[in-house]
């Protein structure tokens, strides 16, 4: 190695064999920072060599700066140098470790269209899952969607249920939960998400008012709402994880009906009281 380094620092001029020589030795002697400041040298007299960057990126990687690997890595994309599937998926995995699902999704969606990446059902449910964890529930839905098309499988019938869910559209995410639960999906969790948007649903309608008769209180598209929910939490099968908190719901839903009930009772039970005092000093 020492007579290597001499030959090397007297050549003039170095041609690409000095480095290659000194490169061999610096990878098989195991000498990883003295070879990525070699291969930085070499990068700035043959920028355009693609492999070079790639054995930088490596070797960073290989000293733990995998931070730096990242950047390397990122530059060649943004430089147009990498157009091959698999790099341009270290760039997407890139992204998503370093927490930016979103750029990392923005990446894999736009060479999805560009045909760089093939359009199959790995690669859906890889593009709806960095969407989701960027909480861009509605643009992970009609991914997800054709993914269903074309492989229905429970967890991705369920991913499709979880992504309405998010986004309040509640009558599209039961038809999901139920496709994943007919295809063998855990019906404890999707009985509890169909009953969850059912409930967020109930707070929308108008509320009750104590005026009504107990007609119009049956009949209230709040009441239904309600009774539709407590309907979706008795269906969280007994022997699902889920079905304790099903039935702390079950409770918390039937006594805020009850808690209304006993306001209207105290209300008219004041007017009644109020009403008799009103008669007995007219006869005074």
């Amino acid at each position: 190695m020492p007579w290597a380094e001499k030959k090397f620092a007297r050549a003039n001029p170095k041609e690409r064999s000095h480095y290659e020589a000194l490169n061999f030795l610096y990878l098989n002697l195991g000498l990883t920072n003295r070879q990525s400041d070699l291969v930085k040298r070499m990068i700035v007299r043959w920028p355009g060599e693609k492999g070079l960057w790639d054995a930088w990126a490596s070797l960073l990687s290989q000293a733990g700066r995998n931070k730096d690997a990242c950047e390397v890595t990122k530059l060649l994309y943004l430089g147009g140098a990498l157009t091959e599937e698999a790099d341009i998926l270290k760039v997407v995995q890139y992204y998503s470790y370093y927490d930016m699902p979103f750029q990392a999704a923005q990446i894999l969606e736009k060479e999805m269209n560009a045909k760089r990446v093939k359009r199959k059902v790995e690669r859906l449910v890889q593009l709806s899952s960095l969407f989701r964890q960027a909480r861009e529930y509605a643009r992970a839905i009609p991914i997800l969607e054709e993914a269903t098309q074309s492989k229905g499988t429970a967890d991705l019938y369920a991913q499709l249920g979880e992504a309405l869910y998010n986004e309040s559209l509640c009558a599209r995410a039961e038809t999901a939960f139920k496709q994943a639960i007919d295809r063998g999906y855990d019906a404890g969790k999707a009985w509890t998400h169909i009953a969850t948007c059912r409930y967020e649903d109930v707070q929308k309608h108008q509320r009750l008012s104590c005026e009504m008769s107990d007609s119009e209180k049956a009949a209230a598209r709040k009441t239904q709402a309600r009774q539709s929910t407590i309907a979706a939490f008795e269906k969280v099968p007994v022997q699902s994880t889920q079905r304790p908190d099903a039935l702390k719901w079950i409770s918390f839903i039937k006594s805020e009906r009850q808690t209304f009930d006993k306001r209207c009772a105290f209300e008219e039970r004041v007017r009644r009281d109020e009403c008799f005092k009103d008669i007995r000093r007219a006869y005074e």
